[in-house]
């Protein structure tokens, strides 16, 4: 391996992570070691990007570049974040914005306070990003920036103030599929709110804010089918309103257990698994996806195990489950190998993480993010001489 070849750049993780770790390597430059923090994180290794961003932000050369100190910050927050570090993320995600005033840092603060349900506080740092030089030259962050406000008008119920939010950004985007979506979604739920009629349509098929208004409409303080209560909670989780998804979803599985067909257990202890992990309560939010796996095995309960497996960094364990589940006959074997893939390539076992990936091009020969993860890999097991 040439030192020209081990210098070379590349937008893949295993490729970065390859050639920063080389031994012959040369000393790396600044940005080479935020790209290496980057691909860690973008790996599954949360843990060991924050120790290189804590690095970072300990060398005297970032207390005088505030845009790459502000960076360092809120992408250790972003790291913190997936850990389910949530206060720590939010701490970074602060101070990232005293550095810089900027949408990028702006956002992902909104972002995290949203999580906390302080929606006007977030529309206030929103506000603050909007009015940024560099948000009205950038379109698409603009855009970005009035979606995420119209998301915290209508997790507080204020839909008419969301839909005039995403009718401003639609303006500046008239073609874009998802905008229409959103805004076809918040109207639909202003007629179910003013009029008092439902759709007839089956809530899979409703945005989250209408399945909300539906659901209330015809359900509070009534029972409720399964499938209605399940499609509720999911759209809170949705909109952002954790406490209400949480409260709804204790309670249903207490019906659940209560009732003489418990078979609809599963679906209520995975998704009251998402919804503590959106919280960051990980360790929970476990208990929960093993009791729906161990209920009943499927791919999406074992899909829920595995991210939160995943999330808390015990790769081995979920590659466990996704081997087992992989076993299945009932489960669709490519999308559960293209987790195991990346289970495995995050606990740094690439030759592994080849072979399987190999076979899903084989079977899935369209699947371009699969040839793209192997190529990556290619490039990577190249460098180091090893899998």
């Amino acid at each position: 391996m040439t030192s020209d070849e081990i210098s070379g750049s590349t937008q893949g993780y295993a490729f970065t992570i390859a050639r920063y770790e080389h031994p012959d390597a040369p000393e790396p430059l600044l940005q080479d070691t935020f790209r290496y923090a980057e691909a860690l994180q973008g790996f599954g290794r949360s843990s060991d990007s924050i120790s290189v961003y804590t690095e970072l932000l300990g060398r005297d050369l970032l207390h005088l570049l505030d845009r790459a100190r502000c960076i360092a910050l809120y992408s250790r927050g972003t790291s913190y974040s997936h850990l389910g570090r949530k206060q720590e993320a939010l701490k970074d995600f602060n101070e990232a914005c005293v550095v810089e005033v900027s949408p990028v840092p702006l956002l992902r603060l909104a972002d995290a306070i949203t999580g906390f349900e302080d929606y006007e506080k977030a529309l206030e740092v929103l506000g603050d990003a909007l009015n940024c030089e560099e948000a009205t030259q950038d379109k698409r962050l603009y855009i970005r920036i009035l979606v995420a406000m119209a998301r915290n008008h209508a997790a507080q119920g204020k839909l008419l103030k969301a839909r005039n939010v995403l009718k401003d950004a639609l303006v500046l985007a008239p073609k874009r599929r998802s905008l229409k979506a959103r805004l076809e979604d918040i109207r639909a739920a202003i007629k179910c709110r003013k009029e008092k009629v439902a759709s007839t349509d089956a809530p899979s098929d409703l945005g989250p804010f209408e399945t909300i208004e539906r659901f209330e409409l015809l359900y509070l303080g009534k029972p409720a089918p399964d499938s209605e209560v399940y499609h509720y909670v999911e759209a809170l989780l949705d909109a952002d309103r954790y406490t209400a998804a949480l409260e709804v979803s204790e309670g249903w599985q207490d019906a659940i257990a209560r009732s003489r067909m418990p078979g609809n257990l599963h679906h209520a202890q995975e998704l009251h698994g998402r919804i503590l992990m959106e919280l960051g309560r990980l360790p929970e939010a476990e208990i929960f996806m093993r009791q729906a796996w161990e209920t009943h095995k499927s791919e999406p309960t074992v899909t829920c195990l595995a991210q939160c497996l995943i999330a808390q960094e015990r790769f081995a364990e979920a590659e466990v489950v996704l081997r087992h589940a992989l076993a299945m006959p009932e489960i669709d074997p490519p999308r559960i190998m293209m987790r195991l893939a990346l289970v495995l390539r995050a606990d740094r076992r690439l030759a592994e993480a080849e072979s399987i990936l190999g076979k899903l091009v084989t079977i899935a020969p369209d699947n371009e993010e699969a040839t793209q993860y192997l190529e990556d890999i290619r490039s990577a097991i190249k460098i180091t001489g090893k899998g």
